[in-house]
Protein backbone atom coordinates (compact mmCIF):
# COMPACT_ATOMS: atom_id res chain seq x y z
CA UNK A 1 0.00 0.00 0.00
CA UNK A 2 0.88 3.63 -0.70
CA UNK A 3 0.00 7.06 -0.04
CA UNK A 4 0.94 10.07 -1.91
CA UNK A 5 0.13 13.69 -1.09
CA UNK A 6 -0.75 15.88 -3.95
CA UNK A 7 1.27 16.35 -6.95
CA UNK A 8 3.69 13.52 -5.32
CA UNK A 9 5.09 10.37 -7.45
CA UNK A 10 6.34 7.00 -6.39
CA UNK A 11 7.59 4.00 -8.97
CA UNK A 12 6.18 0.80 -7.67
CA UNK A 13 6.89 -3.02 -9.22
CA UNK A 14 3.90 -5.32 -9.72
CA UNK A 15 4.63 -8.42 -9.72
CA UNK A 16 2.86 -10.85 -12.07
CA UNK A 17 1.02 -13.78 -10.89
CA UNK A 18 3.60 -16.95 -10.69
CA UNK A 19 1.06 -18.87 -13.19
CA UNK A 20 1.87 -16.12 -15.68
CA UNK A 21 4.26 -17.41 -18.28
CA UNK A 22 7.09 -15.31 -20.49
CA UNK A 23 4.98 -16.39 -23.73
CA UNK A 24 1.98 -14.84 -23.01
CA UNK A 25 3.61 -11.37 -22.16
CA UNK A 26 2.23 -10.32 -25.77
CA UNK A 27 -1.12 -10.18 -24.50
CA UNK A 28 -0.29 -7.05 -22.19
CA UNK A 29 -0.70 -3.94 -23.63
CA UNK A 30 1.59 -1.86 -24.48
CA UNK A 31 -0.50 1.61 -24.02
CA UNK A 32 -0.04 3.75 -20.92
CA UNK A 33 -2.73 4.80 -18.51
CA UNK A 34 -4.31 7.46 -20.44
CA UNK A 35 -4.52 5.78 -23.61
CA UNK A 36 -6.06 2.49 -21.73
CA UNK A 37 -8.85 4.80 -20.39
CA UNK A 38 -9.62 6.61 -23.99
CA UNK A 39 -9.67 3.06 -25.58
CA UNK A 40 -12.64 1.91 -22.47
CA UNK A 41 -14.31 4.56 -23.08
CA UNK A 42 -14.77 4.19 -26.56
CA UNK A 43 -15.69 0.57 -26.00
CA UNK A 44 -18.69 1.50 -23.50
CA UNK A 45 -19.55 4.21 -26.16
CA UNK A 46 -19.65 1.97 -29.03
CA UNK A 47 -21.74 -0.37 -26.32
CA UNK A 48 -24.22 2.01 -25.24
CA UNK A 49 -24.32 3.30 -28.91
CA UNK A 50 -25.75 -0.06 -29.92
CA UNK A 51 -27.98 -0.01 -26.89
CA UNK A 52 -32.10 0.34 -26.28
CA UNK A 53 -32.70 4.24 -26.97
CA UNK A 54 -36.09 4.85 -25.28
CA UNK A 55 -38.08 7.87 -26.03
CA UNK A 56 -41.39 8.12 -23.26
CA UNK A 57 -44.93 8.62 -24.62
CA UNK A 58 -46.02 12.10 -24.39
CA UNK A 59 -49.36 11.97 -25.31
CA UNK A 60 -52.06 9.57 -23.84
CA UNK A 61 -52.25 6.32 -25.64
CA UNK A 62 -48.54 6.77 -26.99
CA UNK A 63 -46.66 3.50 -26.69
CA UNK A 64 -42.92 3.10 -26.59
CA UNK A 65 -40.94 -0.13 -26.47
CA UNK A 66 -38.15 -2.33 -26.20
CA UNK A 67 -37.53 -5.82 -27.00
CA UNK A 68 -35.46 -8.41 -26.58
CA UNK A 69 -33.07 -5.73 -25.37
CA UNK A 70 -29.93 -7.25 -23.95
CA UNK A 71 -28.46 -6.38 -20.96
CA UNK A 72 -25.47 -6.72 -18.87
CA UNK A 73 -27.26 -9.30 -16.99
CA UNK A 74 -26.94 -12.11 -19.13
CA UNK A 75 -30.42 -12.14 -20.46
CA UNK A 76 -32.85 -9.77 -22.33
CA UNK A 77 -35.93 -7.90 -21.45
CA UNK A 78 -38.52 -6.76 -23.48
CA UNK A 79 -40.86 -3.28 -22.11
CA UNK A 80 -43.56 -1.46 -23.08
CA UNK A 81 -44.88 1.67 -21.81
CA UNK A 82 -48.14 3.20 -22.54
CA UNK A 83 -49.08 6.49 -21.99
CA UNK A 84 -52.78 6.67 -20.16
CA UNK A 85 -55.60 8.92 -18.87
CA UNK A 86 -54.30 8.51 -14.94
CA UNK A 87 -50.49 8.15 -15.61
CA UNK A 88 -48.22 4.85 -17.13
CA UNK A 89 -48.71 0.96 -17.99
CA UNK A 90 -45.84 -0.86 -18.25
CA UNK A 91 -45.88 -4.22 -19.21
CA UNK A 92 -42.47 -5.54 -18.28
CA UNK A 93 -40.82 -9.23 -19.15
CA UNK A 94 -37.82 -10.26 -17.10
CA UNK A 95 -36.72 -12.51 -19.74
CA UNK A 96 -34.94 -15.68 -18.86
CA UNK A 97 -33.51 -14.60 -15.65
CA UNK A 98 -35.07 -12.97 -12.31
CA UNK A 99 -33.71 -9.28 -12.17
CA UNK A 100 -34.08 -7.32 -9.14
CA UNK A 101 -36.33 -4.72 -10.96
CA UNK A 102 -36.60 -0.99 -10.68
CA UNK A 103 -38.99 1.02 -12.77
CA UNK A 104 -38.81 4.63 -13.85
CA UNK A 105 -41.43 6.73 -14.02
CA UNK A 106 -41.22 10.15 -15.70
CA UNK A 107 -43.00 12.75 -13.66
CA UNK A 108 -43.66 16.16 -15.09
CA UNK A 109 -42.58 19.13 -13.07
CA UNK A 110 -45.06 19.74 -10.22
CA UNK A 111 -46.07 15.90 -10.64
CA UNK A 112 -45.94 12.95 -8.20
CA UNK A 113 -47.01 9.16 -8.19
CA UNK A 114 -49.77 8.78 -6.48
CA UNK A 115 -50.45 4.80 -6.66
CA UNK A 116 -48.32 1.95 -7.78
CA UNK A 117 -49.28 -1.72 -9.07
CA UNK A 118 -48.00 -4.71 -9.79
CA UNK A 119 -50.29 -7.35 -11.49
CA UNK A 120 -53.56 -5.41 -9.94
CA UNK A 121 -51.88 -5.22 -6.24
CA UNK A 122 -51.04 -2.07 -4.65
CA UNK A 123 -47.20 -1.56 -4.28
CA UNK A 124 -46.33 0.02 -1.18
CA UNK A 125 -45.81 4.01 -1.84
CA UNK A 126 -42.33 3.44 1.11
CA UNK A 127 -40.85 1.41 -2.47
CA UNK A 128 -40.94 4.62 -4.24
CA UNK A 129 -38.84 7.19 -4.36
CA UNK A 130 -38.35 10.44 -6.23
CA UNK A 131 -35.11 11.22 -8.51
CA UNK A 132 -33.11 13.80 -7.13
CA UNK A 133 -33.84 16.23 -9.86
CA UNK A 134 -37.68 15.34 -9.24
CA UNK A 135 -37.99 14.05 -13.50
CA UNK A 136 -38.82 10.61 -12.12
CA UNK A 137 -40.22 8.43 -9.47
CA UNK A 138 -38.32 4.99 -9.10
CA UNK A 139 -40.43 2.24 -8.04
CA UNK A 140 -38.26 -0.81 -6.11
CA UNK A 141 -40.22 -3.72 -7.71
CA UNK A 142 -38.18 -6.48 -6.01
CA UNK A 143 -36.75 -9.59 -7.90
CA UNK A 144 -39.16 -10.42 -10.89
CA UNK A 145 -39.39 -13.91 -12.47
CA UNK A 146 -41.92 -13.52 -14.95
CA UNK A 147 -43.90 -10.93 -17.13
CA UNK A 148 -46.19 -8.18 -14.93
CA UNK A 149 -48.00 -5.45 -15.56
CA UNK A 150 -47.23 -2.48 -13.86
CA UNK A 151 -50.01 0.58 -13.52
CA UNK A 152 -48.81 4.22 -12.02
CA UNK A 153 -51.40 6.98 -11.14
CA UNK A 154 -49.38 10.49 -11.40
CA UNK A 155 -51.48 13.30 -10.21
CA UNK A 156 -50.39 17.46 -10.16
CA UNK A 157 -48.29 18.68 -12.95
CA UNK A 158 -49.37 19.23 -16.83
CA UNK A 159 -49.36 16.06 -18.30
Amino acid sequence: RATLGAKESKTIWVRLPYEWSASRNSEVSKLGGEELLAKAVAQWDGIWARGANVRYPEQVGDVASVERTPTTLGTVVSVKATRTVTGWRVEFDPGTRALETLVHVPLAVGAKLSEAKMDGKTLPMSSVHLSANGEQAIAAAGEISRPVVFEFSVVGGAR
